[in-house]
C-alpha cells in the first residue's frame, strides 16, 4: 500500500500541476503548485501509516537511512539499517 500511496500521489500532482499552463492568474498558478506539493506531502505521510490487527505484531524493517549491521547481527538496536528491534503493537501506526 505504500507504494501504492505515492505513485497515486504523484500522479494526482502531476494533474493538478497541468492546470498551470491554462491559468493566466500568477496567484492561482502559486495556488496550484502548493497544492500539488501537498497531495505530494500528504501521499507520503499515507504511504508511512499502518493498521496492525489485534491478532498481529507489526515488525519493522528500516531500508534506508542507518549504517549496515556489523558482528553477525541480525536484529538492529541502534538505528542500524535491517529488521528492527522495535515491534508495532496492535492498532493504527
Amino acid at each position: 500500500m505504500g507504494l501504492t500511496s505515492i505513485v497515486i500521489g504523484l500522479v494526482l500532482a502531476v494533474m493538478v500541476l497541468s492546470l498551470i499552463a491554462k491559468v493566466t492568474n500568477q496567484g492561482l498558478r502559486a495556488a496550484i503548485a502548493v497544492a500539488a506539493l501537498l497531495i505530494i506531502v500528504v501521499s507520503v505521510v499515507f504511504s508511512s501509516i499502518r493498521y496492525v490487527s489485534p491478532s498481529e505484531v507489526g515488525i519493522v524493517k528500516k531500508n534506508a537511512f542507518g549504517s549496515k549491521l556489523t558482528g553477525g547481527r541480525i536484529v538492529a538496536t541502534d538505528g542500524e539499517m535491517g529488521i528492527q528491534a522495535d515491534v508495532l503493537s496492535p492498532g493504527w501506526q
